[in-house]
């Protein structure tokens, strides 16, 4: 990107699809009118001790932080799925990053609502 969001602002603005600290999101206000449907499961004290992270390099902070904005510039259709005790990986290990969060039948259903399917 060419250094830090300080030293390539513009263009971090211009490829970055959410930006919390830019106006409006930078790029989010390009998903106003589109269903946005995010999945997060945030289980910090695991990812504390296990990771040694804190939940601020969650991504799960940018998630909540992108849904808030879609629904203030009027995305009625902007959600946040938030889960706990799903995130595993093959074979059973514990992986709160993890696809497994998704319930699959749900969302295949939620995406065929969106496309007119149901």
């Amino acid at each position: 990107m060419g250094g830090s969001p300080k030293e390539s602002r513009e263009t971090y603005i211009k490829k970055s699809p959410f930006l919390a600290w830019e106006k409006g999101g930078g790029n989010a206000r390009l998903l106003a009118d589109i269903p946005v449907r995010l999945y997060t499961e945030p289980d910090v004290l695991w990812t504390i001790e296990n990771w040694r992270t804190d939940y601020l390099v969650s991504n799960a902070v940018d998630q909540a932080a992108l849904t808030l904005q879609l629904r203030e510039i009027g995305n009625k259709q902007a959600e946040l799925i938030t889960t706990s005790g799903k995130g595993y990986r093959p074979p059973g290990v514990r992986n709160p990053h993890s696809w497994t969060i998704v319930d699959e039948d749900e969302l295949a259903n939620w995406i065929g609502k969106q496309l007119g399917s149901n």
